[in-house]
């Protein structure tokens, strides 16, 4: 071997040791990595609560005349002219054919707005109560025979409104 080709030599073999313990050192952090998501990939995910599923239930209102469909969590309270939907003691809906069977019936505070039900301009009034806002609103019957029956005066949380206004129905009132 002749002398000049010696540091070569020296240095190749060098090279490779570099390669060998840098190749060791990244085997080493991948290795590191594999674990680490192997960890992560078995850690068992969070018991989630499924979501509250709500039926729907249809609710007609003779006397008056309406039909709409309501969440069956709330809890119906009738007589021949009204009704009242609530969840633990709490309105969330109101509607009657007489304005007076609605004691917190109330179109004068807070903000109105016009909106279209049915076919009709109504005046939307809208309210806060215990962090709740509400909607009150009349609507004129147009298939009411008695005079003192012809409006339905409806109450309700804004959060079932799309509900409501999807799904009501103007039937023939009934006499008794």
């Amino acid at each position: 071997m002749p002398r000049n080709s010696v540091p070569y030599v020296f240095l190749a073999v060098l090279v490779i040791i570099l390669a060998f313990i840098l190749g060791v050192h990244y085997g080493k952090r991948v290795e590191q990595a594999n674990r680490t998501i192997k960890y992560l990939l078995a850690i068992t995910p969070p018991v989630t609560k499924s979501p509250d599923i709500t039926y729907l239930t249809t609710y007609t209102l003779p006397r008056c005349g309406i039909q709409f469909t309501y969440p069956s969590t709330l809890t119906v309270q009738e007589s021949s002219i009204s009704a009242r939907f609530t969840t633990n003691m709490i309105s969330e809906l109101e509607v009657s054919c007489d304005k007076t069977k609605l004691p917190t019936f109330d179109t004068q505070t807070g903000a109105t707005s016009e909106a279209m039900l049915k076919n009709q301009k109504i005046n939307l009034a809208t309210w806060q109560k215990d962090n709740t806002t509400y909607l009150s609103f009349s609507l004129k019957h147009p298939q009411a025979r008695s005079s003192s029956l012809d409006t339905v005066f409806v109450q309700i949380d804004k959060k079932l409104y799309p509900l409501f206004e999807s799904t009501l129905q103007l039937l023939p009132p009934t006499t008794q």
